[in-house]
């Protein structure tokens, strides 16, 4: 893309996202307002992780960010920790990362509850702790992550939708 379109789609991405959040700071899926999106009455931690994520990262890439709609969602990025299932907290806290907020305490709570977590929610609790400066405990993330992984034929790959279906057997 030429300079001049790259930003003006930039800005138009970054309107349109504005645009889309919760008077809460929180996003929804495809623009839903908070009291339609989740049973948790705000906006979807999913969603507000990447928004987040966007904000942040075109902020680091030198485009001008609102830092209002940025604090906002930062806030609520950091309610929905509090009520979010260790799957979405994951990705919070890796959006949270990039933003300069690392929540050190949910971080710690979250790499408790690590064996619990999904592929997904472990690389994505790896990532954050690399990113906050605890490296041993990434490798440790990664170590678990690779004795979830099934290996055939020379690749490797996690069967989610295979545990998750075997976990809601019933007895």
């Amino acid at each position: 893309l030429q300079p001049a379109t790259h930003l003006h789609q930039t800005r138009r991405g970054l309107a349109a996202l504005y645009s889309m959040q919760n008077d809460d700071g929180s996003f929804g899926w495809f623009g839903a307002r908070a009291q339609n999106d989740s049973a948790r009455g705000g906006g979807s931690p999913e969603m507000t992780a990447y928004a987040l994520l966007g904000m942040t990262r075109a902020s680091q890439s030198g485009y001008r960010v609102s830092a209002p709609n940025l604090a906002r969602c930062v806030a609520a990025a950091m309610n929905l920790l509090r009520v979010a299932p260790a799957e979405d907290r994951a990705f919070l806290l890796y959006a949270l990362s990039f933003s300069g907020n690392g929540e050190l305490e949910m971080l710690t709570a979250l790499h408790r509850e690590r064996t619990t977590l999904r592929p997904r929610g472990l690389a994505l609790l790896a990532l954050t702790m690399q990113r906050t400066g605890r490296p041993a405990n990434a490798q440790e993330l990664v170590r678990l992550l690779e004795t979830k992984s099934v290996r055939a034929n020379g690749q490797a790959h996690w069967d989610t939708d295979l545990a998750l279906e075997k976990s809601a057997r019933l007895p």
